[in-house]
């Protein structure tokens, strides 16, 4: 009898732990959408070089304005050290991926070369974004606050 007492409590019990879950789990999560980066943005960009043997050499120390449209952006270097580089990003969660069409390179000084493109992480603190990339020769770190 008590065999039979035990089985029927575990069924119970697991059949109430099934029930619980399943009606536990909703259809109707709506999740909410990124927060929008659209807005115009002053900062600072730094470039900085890793090949120095150890020893972080910046390259690039400079003042800029960005312009982050619904899925397009434009960069205004007025130093013309990283050019005016215009294109397209999608972000997807922490991460923004900068794809350019247009380097900002009318004949003038600039480095294209230079201009922030690919995959970056981006924090969004209050007003402010960063956007951080790191490749084998480069570190990018891109400081906006929203004007």
């Amino acid at each position: 009898m008590n065999k039979v007492f035990k089985k029927i409590a575990i069924s119970v019990i697991s059949l109430g732990i099934v029930l619980f879950t399943v009606a536990g789990c909703s259809d109707d999560i709506i999740l909410e959408p990124l927060d929008s980066i659209v807005g115009s943005y002053e900062g600072h960009f730094y470039l900085t070089d890793l090949t120095q043997g150890g020893a972080a050499d910046t390259l690039i120390s400079i003042d800029i304005l960005w312009d982050f449209r619904e899925l397009t952006y434009q960069l205004d270097d007025t130093t013309q050290t990283i050019c005016t580089p215009k294109g397209d990003y999608v972000l997807s969660g922490d991460q923004i991926k900068l794809d350019e069409n247009f380097d900002g390179n009318s004949g003038g000084v600039c480095n294209p070369s230079l201009n922030p493109l690919g995959d970056f992480s981006i924090r969004r603190p209050a007003d402010s974004l960063i956007l951080t990339q790191s490749t084998p020769s480069n570190f990018y770190e891109i400081r906006l606050k929203r004007k």
